[in-house]
């Protein structure tokens, strides 16, 4: 199915809003049918959207979701990829950090945060299994406030690109 709008789909056990995006970086609202599936977690930040970050899953290019979620009407600017782990079960992931930033919840119904980036790059990297900030993310932590204290895990890739972990997670 492609689409040029962003498509919601059933996010493990919440009847919410979840950007679920395939292999093919298309917005995806299938259902899905097993909650242990590996894939990525990852964080898009927006400069519309200061201080503002999206927390989704993907089991595909966190690149191309960031693609994909940019595509709406309703993007005033395209998203950037600023971080993104793989982890074992992508939607169990995603849940957790949801229910661990809830407080931060701009509305139940999304699943955008405001929150520290720094946060949310630890709580990520302590969940996945690689992980990498991108050089957006690094960017997007440095403009925050108290920048020059935080303690962020290098900004080098587990792997040196992103295309060798998504072609290694799809070849098992």
């Amino acid at each position: 199915m492609k689409t040029n709008s962003l498509q919601y789909g059933t996010f493990g056990n919440e009847d919410v809003a979840h950007p679920i995006v395939d292999q093919e970086g298309r917005a995806n609202s299938a259902t899905p049918h097993h909650t242990n599936q590996s894939g990525f977690v990852f964080v898009l930040g927006n400069i519309a959207m200061p201080g503002v970050f999206l927390v989704g899953a993907t089991s595909g290019s966190p690149t191309a979701a960031a693609r994909s979620l940019s595509r709406s009407a309703a993007a005033a600017m395209p998203f950037e990829l600023l971080c993104f782990g793989e982890v074992e079960d992508m939607y169990a992931t995603a849940r957790e950090i949801h229910d661990d930033y809830a407080i931060s919840r701009l509305d139940p119904s999304k699943h955008f945060f405001r929150t520290r980036l720094t946060d949310l790059v630890a709580t990520i990297d302590l969940r996945s299994l690689n992980f990498l900030v991108t050089e957006s993310g690094q960017a997007f932590i440095n403009a925050e406030p108290g920048a020059e204290r935080a303690i962020v895990p290098s900004a080098q890739p587990v792997f040196p690109r992103e295309t060798e972990v998504v072609e290694s997670c799809l070849t098992h």
